[in-house]
C-alpha cells in the first residue's frame, strides 16, 4: 500500500493523535492568536492614544505580557492532559470533561462580575450560562477530538464556536475581566485544535524559534522597567489584564495598587494641623438646644449635580428650593449607593469604614433615634436594597423597613404616615428615590423623543422632579414643616458619555471626577438660610449625620472621631478644608457583601487584607482617589501612582491637567493628599483602641 493509500481511518487517528512537539507549536500560535485579538482591539479603541509611556514601549509590553500569561498556563495545562491521555482516560473523555469542568469556572466568574447581578433577566443569564456555556464547551471540544465524524464538518462547528466567543469576548461585558480571562483562554484553545494540521508542517518549527525569539527579545526591551510595563498593561489592556485577572496563575504577575494609608499616625506639622481642621472646629463636639423635632431625610439615585441644577429638567425643585439652601454641587464621597450611604450615616469616610467593624457596633443613628416617636423608612423593592450593605449604617438588620415599588409609592407611604401623626408627635424619615438608575425607561411626557440612554436619563430625572415637587408642595404646607430639618441629596453622579482618560464613560462607580463627584445637596429647617444658593459651600456626605445631630441638639461622640461637621457651623466658619472622593476596585455582588460583612467585627487585620485584596484589581477600574481643597482638585490612580490636577473653578469639565503645567500647585496638592491619607490612618487607629477596650 502506497502513502496515498493510508485508510481514511488511520488518517482521521493521526488527526486526532498529534505529537507533543506540535502541540507545543500550536501554544506557541495560540499566544499570536491573542495578541493579535489584542492589538486590534487597542488599534479599535484608540486606547494606546492615552496610555502614559511611549507606543513601542506599550506595545512591546502586550507582547511580552500577553505571550508570559498565556504561555504560564497553557504550559502546564499541557503537561497536565498529557499525564491525563497516558495514564488517567482516552481523550475523548478527558477533554470534554476538563470544557465542562472550564464552562462551569467561566460563568461562575461571571455571576461574580460587577452589577450583573441588578439585570432585570439575571434569573435567565444565570440558568442559561449555568447549563449553556459547560455544555457548549464540552460539544466543541468533542467535535475537534472525535474521530467519527466528518473532519471538515468539525472545523466548520468549531469555527462558528471560535467567531461567536471572539465577538462575545470583544464587544460583550467587557469589563468583566474574570470572565474574559476565562474566555480569551478558550478562544486560544480552541484555535490550537482547530489548526492542529498545520502544526505538523515542517517550517512551523522555523517560525516557532523565529516568534520565541522575538517574544524574547521584546520582554528583554520591557525588563529594565517591567512594574512600569506590567502596570501599564494591568491598566490598559483588555485580554492581557483579563487573563492576569482571571486566571489561577495570573495574580502572580499582577501589580498592587498603592495601600490606601497605615494605620499609624505620621508625626508632622501638616497632619496636625489637618487633625484641627477636622475636630477642633468650634462646636463641633457640644451638645445644644434642639433647633426641631422632626427630619425628612431623602436620597436620589444616581443624579448628577449639573443636570438636577438645569431648571427646564427640574422644574419643580426650583419652585420649592426657596425653602432653604441650595449646595448645587456637594461632594459625593463614593460614586456608588452602598459606601456613599456609610460616608452619610457614619461621618467617616469609605476608606475608614471599609476597614474598621466600630461602626457596626456602634451606629451613630442608634444615639439620636429615642429623639423621635416614629420612624418612617422606605425603599426600593429591587434586588440591590434587599441587601442590608446599604441599610445596615442606620438600621439593624432586625428593623422594619418600607419596600415600595416605585419613587411615587415611596413618597406615597411617608405622606400618608406624616398625616396620621397626632399633634406634638415626632418623626424620622427616610426615602431613596431609585429610578434615575439604569437601566432607564423613557418617561411619558418628559423623554423628548429619542430612543437613547441620554434622552432616558434626563426624563427619569424629570419624572423624580415632578413627583418629589408634588410631595414637597404638600409637605411645606404642613405646620409640621416649621419644626422638620429637610435634607435632599444624591448618593452620586452618572457619566453620560464624557470622555474620562480617553475613553467615552457610562455609568458610575470607576472614576472620581466631577460627573461623578459632584451631587445636588439642600438643607431646609429651623435657623437655616432660606431662598440661598451657595456655590462656594463646601459640603460632603460625610456632613449629614452631624448636620443632624446638631439639629437635635446632640453633641457628636468625640471618640467616635467623626470626620464631617454640621452645615450649621459650616455655614458660619466657611473653613478650608480637603473634600475627598475614593473609588475602589470592588464591585456588585462582592462589593455588597464585603461591605455588609464588615461590620461583624473579628480579626482586623484579615478584614484589611481581604479588602486590599478585593479592591485593587486595576485595569480600566483601578482603585482612584480625588482631594478638592479651594479651586484645586488632584486626582490619584493607585495602580498607575499618576497624579491629574485641575482648577475645577476655571476647568469643571477637568480637561487640563496643570501637573506639568503649573508644578507648584501640584506638589502642594500631592502633599495634601498624602497628609490626609495619614490622618485617616490615625483615624482608625484610634477606633482601632476604642475596639480594643
Amino acid at each position: 500500500m502506497t502513502q496515498d493509500e493510508v485508510p481514511e481511518s488511520s488518517k482521521e487517528t493521526e488527526d486526532a493523535q498529534p505529537e507533543s512537539w506540535s502541540i507545543l507549536i500550536g501554544i506557541v500560535f495560540g499566544g499570536i492568536f491573542l495578541l493579535l485579538l489584542e492589538i486590534g482591539w487597542t488599534l479599535n479603541s484608540g486606547v494606546h492614544h492615552h496610555v502614559f509611556v511611549s507606543k513601542p514601549f506599550y506595545f512591546a509590553s502586550l507582547v511580552a505580557m500577553t505571550f508570559g500569561l498565556w504561555l504560564l498556563h497553557a504550559l502546564p495545562a499541557w503537561g497536565l492532559y498529557e499525564l491525563g491521555r497516558r495514564y488517567i482516560a482516552r481523550r475523548e473523555v478527558l477533554l470534554p470533561a476538563a470544557a465542562a469542568i472550564f464552562g462551569v469556572s467561566i460563568q461562575q466568574t461571571l455571576l461574580m462580575g460587577d452589577g450583573i447581578g441588578a439585570h432585570p433577566k439575571f434569573l435567565m443569564i444565570r440558568v442559561g450560562f449555568l447549563i449553556g456555556f459547560p455544555l457548549l464547551f464540552a460539544f466543541l471540544t468533542w467535535l475537534l477530538i472525535t474521530p467519527r465524524l466528518e473532519i471538515l464538518f468539525r472545523y466548520r462547528m468549531a469555527s462558528g464556536g471560535l467567531v461567536l466567543s471572539v465577538a462575545f469576548n470583544l464587544m460583550v461585558f467587557i469589563d468583566y475581566q474574570q470572565f474574559h480571562g476565562h474566555l480569551a483562554a478558550f478562544n486560544a484553545a480552541v484555535f490550537v485544535c482547530m489548526m492542529m494540521p498545520l502544526w505538523r508542517r515542517p517550517f512551523m518549527r522555523r517560525v516557532t524559534i523565529a516568534v520565541a525569539a522575538l517574544v524574547a527579545l521584546t520582554t528583554a526591551f520591557v525588563i529594565p522597567d517591567q512594574e512600569q510595563a506590567r502596570t501599564h498593561v494591568q491598566r490598559f489592556s483588555h485580554i492581557p489584564a483579563s487573563l492576569g485577572n482571571g486566571l489561577p496563575l495570573g495574580p502572580f504577575v499582577q501589580i498592587q495598587p498603592d495601600r490606601l494609608f497605615e494605620v499609624q499616625r505620621a508625626a508632622s506639622p501638616e497632619l496636625q494641623q489637618y487633625y484641627e481642621t477636622f475636630f477642633e472646629q468650634e462646636g463641633k463636639f457640644e451638645a445644644t438646644d434642639p433647633r426641631g423635632d422632626n427630619v425628612l431625610f431623602i436620597v436620589v439615585e444616581s443624579v448628577r449635580a449639573d443636570y438636577w441644577d438645569d431648571p427646564e429638567l427640574t422644574p419643580r425643585f426650583h419652585e420649592w428650593k426657596d425653602q432653604g439652601i441650595h449646595i448645587p454641587r456637594g461632594i459625593a464621597n463614593y460614586p456608588a449607593t452602598p459606601l456613599a450611604y456609610g460616608a452619610m450615616f457614619t461621618a467617616q469616610p469609605p476608606s475608614v469604614v471599609a476597614q474598621t467593624p466600630y461602626w457596626g457596633q456602634n451606629r451613630l443613628f442608634d444615639r439620636i433615634k429615642q429623639d423621635f416617636d416614629h420612624l418612617f423608612f422606605t425603599r426600593p423593592d429591587i434586588s440591590w436594597f434587599e441587601h442590608t450593605a446599604i441599610t445596615d449604617f442606620f438600621v439593624p438588620r432586625s428593623g422594619e423597613i418600607n419596600a415600595h415599588q416605585t419613587g411615587p409609592q415611596g413618597l406615597t407611604y411617608l405622606r400618608e404616615n406624616i398625616s396620621q401623626l397626632e399633634d406634638g408627635e415626632s418623626f424620622f424619615s427616610w426615602v431613596h428615590l431609585y429610578e434615575p438608575h439604569s437601566p432607564y425607561e423613557a418617561r411619558e411626557p418628559w423623554v423628548d423623543g429619542a430612543d437613547d440612554d441620554m434622552s432616558k436619563y434626563r426624563s427619569e430625572i424629570a419624572y423624580t422632579d415632578h413627583h418629589l415637587g408634588e410631595f414637597m408642595e404638600w409637605f411645606f404646607e404642613q405646620p409640621l414643616a416649621e419644626d422638620t430639618l429637610v435634607i435632599l441629596v444624591a448618593d452620586h453622579g452618572q457619566g453620560m458619555g464624557e470622555e474620562i482618560f480617553g475613553e467615552e464613560f457610562w455609568g458610575h462607580h470607576v472614576h472620581v471626577h466631577n460627573v461623578v463627584s459632584n451631587v445636588p445637596m439642600f438643607f431646609a429647617g429651623p435657623d437655616l438660610p432660606r431662598g440661598k444658593r451657595d456655590e462656594d459651600l463646601g459640603v460632603m456626605q460625610l456632613d449629614m449625620m452631624p448636620t443632624i445631630y446638631d439639629f437635635t441638639g446632640h453633641a457628636l461622640p468625640e471618640e467616635m472621631v467623626p470626620q464631617g461637621n454640621s452645615v450649621y457651623h459650616l455655614l458660619e466658619e466657611r473653613p478650608d478644608r480637603p473634600m475627598v472622593t475614593e473609588a475602589f476596585s470592588i464591585r456588585g455582588g462582592q462589593f455588597f457583601d464585603f461591605v455588609a460583612n464588615a461590620q461583624e467585627g473579628g480579626d482586623v487585620d484579615e478584614l484589611r487584607r481581604e479588602f486590599h485584596r478585593i479592591s485593587t484589581d486595576g485595569q480600566r477600574y483601578s482603585p482612584k482617589i480625588a482631594l478638592q481643597y479651594g479651586d484645586h482638585k488632584i486626582v490619584y490612580d493607585r495602580l498607575l501612582q499618576r497624579s491629574w490636577v485641575y482648577n475645577i473653578a476655571e476647568d469643571p469639565q477637568e480637561r487640563r491637567n496643570l501637573v506639568d503645567e503649573d508644578p507648584e500647585i501640584a506638589e502642594k496638592m500631592k502633599r495634601r493628599l498624602s497628609i490626609w491619607n495619614d490622618l485617616q490612618g490615625e483615624v482608625v487607629r484610634q477606633l482601632d483602641e476604642l475596639l480594643v477596650h
